[in-house]
């Protein structure tokens, strides 16, 4: 059963391949946000061009639109704005479908374009294309008016069982850019499409006056939408819409907000389902906007600002703020103090029976807090005197490992450093172990645990020299046998390729430079059993990352789960064999100028 951090995940891949869009309608399932969307889908089509509004100039309606009337939320209530935005499907909710038809409508103005950044197959960027055409505004500069961002490609099962389900069978590694062109077809000339992998595009500078952001699924797509995008807004009118707002699974995005709220002006904070408005009020240094790209705050500061957050948020708003808050606790594995928040949560607001969407999330979290180890619960139970080869280690449970988390590993002045996998993925990689199994993986600390708790004949390669002996000295200390452990100390580029024999499980996580994870990739998976596992981690560093998004679109691998954004099991369905480019569908998506039966001539 994938961990809630996976399901979060897996609802969430719109833009990157890897690890996906985090926050989709958790306040409904995609049958029946299908079912808002497809009421009247196909019964009549988008507006012809310039729509059937009457066109009243920009300039006049901007005269009398400030922020306060923007906190009035004017599209509840507006009579102009026509049924059609509701036609096309999509996981936004009827209020912000509304809401983007009536800034594009009423706010924007002559000065710059929208980006709709993280456009899925269409809902938002046909909402924000027909609220444009209705106020003459079908271009800016000689380009469309509406920017579009999207993957546009199936690299998750999540969103291939979604788009199967809504429109049509499609296949891992297929493109759905066809599906958003014919959802937005009447607006094809006031829409540029950019597909593609979301860290590989540049902005050009062209003024934004509505950025809407549902593409900011981890950190450093976070931090390349504040830096391509920010310096483009245009201080005291453009305004920010962060559609992953009103949940709590990318607390990033809050934490930035905050940081930066010297410069927008908060002017609606739940435009239901989830998105929140900002006004950007004043230019922000560069050097706030290396650091949001940098993201590189401690734990302290995050909670500060998370704090700080929640005590200008209104009653409302506050008990989301806090479950975010309880999910970075997680997140930085203080699970203390993360017992602690829900206890004051459930103090002050009720959790159980509250079917309020926060307090839904608040519980589902309190699932995955590991529970403190029970000292004096009663006399410990001694090692046992042998362990025969094969047999785990039980009397050692992985809820008491978690709760110790080893040090292992040392900073540079010396002092142990807790350098590992999170308690939930632990338990991830232990399952699929079985005694006597033969696994290896690159790296080595808190994860070779796994392993060897499950009586695995366990290989870590890894070039430390000390900490073979602080695992050892660990498991010693805990009467845990360790004489199946084989520690190879050298490079995994230089020991990986001489391995011999087959393997149940691999695990890379070790020199995370290019192009080391691919060198363990190709040489580990040559031996591994069909069948077997193969897990890759630190999959939010681009090494490795590139690497999961390839195995989520190659038939021969089968992703079983994701663990905290940064780790993914894949299991081999297929004998490994080499394969022309042509016939890997990541390499194709992100591949450039290839004549059109390029994709059929050269697969082999």
């Amino acid at each position: 059963m994938p961990t809630l951090r996976a399901r979060r995940e897996r609802i969430c891949c719109r833009i990157r391949a890897w690890p996906g869009w985090a926050s989709a309608c958790a306040t409904a399932s995609w049958a029946s946000v299908v079912a808002l969307g497809v009421r009247a889908c196909g019964q009549r089509g988008p507006a012809s061009a310039g729509g059937d509004e009457p066109v009243v100039g920009a300039g006049s309606h901007r005269m009398v639109l400030d922020a306060a009337r923007l906190r009035q939320k004017p599209w509840l209530d507006d009579p102009a704005i026509p049924d059609r935005v509701h036609d096309a499907v999509g996981m936004i909710g009827p209020e912000e479908r509304r809401c983007y038809w009536w800034l594009a409508r009423n706010w924007l103005g002559e000065r710059g374009c929208i980006v709709d950044a993280g456009a899925f197959v269409g809902a938002s960027s046909v909402a924000f294309a027909d609220g444009a055409a209705a106020a003459g505004r079908r271009s800016f500069r000689g380009q469309p008016i509406v920017h579009a961002f999207d993957y546009f490609s199936v690299v998750d099962t999540y969103v291939q069982q979604s788009i199967s389900d809504a429109f049509r069978r499609i296949q891992m590694g297929d493109s759905y850019l066809p599906i958003y062109e014919r959802q937005t077809r009447g607006y094809r000339d006031m829409i540029a499409v950019h597909p593609g992998d979301f860290l590989s595009h540049r902005w050009d500078a062209t003024p934004i006056e509505i950025l809407f952001v549902d593409l900011a699924k981890t950190p450093a797509l976070n931090g390349h939408v504040v830096a391509q995008f920010f310096p483009s807004l245009l201080p005291g009118h453009s305004l920010v819409l962060q559609q992953d707002y009103f949940h709590c699974w990318h607390p990033y995005i809050h934490i930035t907000m905050e940081y930066l709220k010297d410069h927008f002006d908060l002017v609606d904070e739940r435009v239901d389902y989830q998105t929140a408005v900002w006004l950007h009020s004043r230019p922000i240094p560069p050097e706030k906007i290396d650091r949001v790209v940098r993201y590189d705050f401690d734990a302290a500061e995050r909670l500060v600002l998370l704090d700080r957050l929640g005590g200008r948020s209104s009653a409302a708003m506050r008990p989301m703020i806090e479950t975010v808050k309880l999910w970075q606790l997680c997140l930085d594995e203080s699970y203390g103090a993360a017992r602690h928040q829900l206890g004051a949560m459930d103090e002050a607001y009720g959790l159980h029976g509250n079917e309020a969407l926060w307090a839904r999330q608040a519980l589902e979290i309190e699932a995955l807090i590991p529970q403190p180890m029970r000292h004096g619960a009663g006399p410990p139970v001694p090692p046992p005197a042998a362990s025969s080869a094969g047999a785990i280690d039980a009397h050692v449970s992985f809820d008491a490992i978690i709760a110790d988390y080893p040090r292992f590993h040392r900073k540079p002045d010396g002092t142990p450093w807790f350098l590992g996998v999170s308690g939930d993925t632990l338990k991830a990689l232990a399952s699929h172990i079985e005694p006597g199994m033969r696994t290896v993986e690159t790296g080595a600390g808190f994860s070779s645990l796994a392993f060897i708790l499950k009586g695995a004949q366990h290989m870590a390669i890894c070039p430390d020299d000390d900490l073979e002996a602080s695992i050892r000295q660990w498991c010693d200390a805990k009467g845990i046998d360790h004489s199946r452990f084989d520690y190879v100390q050298a490079l995994s580029q230089d020991a990986v390729p001489a391995l011999t024999g087959e393997f149940d499980f691999a695990f890379i996580d070790g020199d995370h430079a290019f192009p080391i994870p691919q060198i363990d990739f190709y040489y580990l998976a040559r031996r591994l059993k069909v069948g077997g596992c193969l897990a890759i981690d630190d999959t939010n560093i681009w090494t490795g990352m590139i690497l999961a998004q390839h195995l989520a679109t190659d038939s021969d691998w089968r992703l079983e789960s994701e663990h905290d954004g940064k780790t993914s099991i894949f299991r081999l369905v297929a004998p490994f064999r080499d394969k022309g480019f042509g016939n890997q569908p990541f390499v194709l998506a992100n591949s450039r100028g290839l004549p059109e039966d390029y994709y059929s001539v050269f697969k082999r």
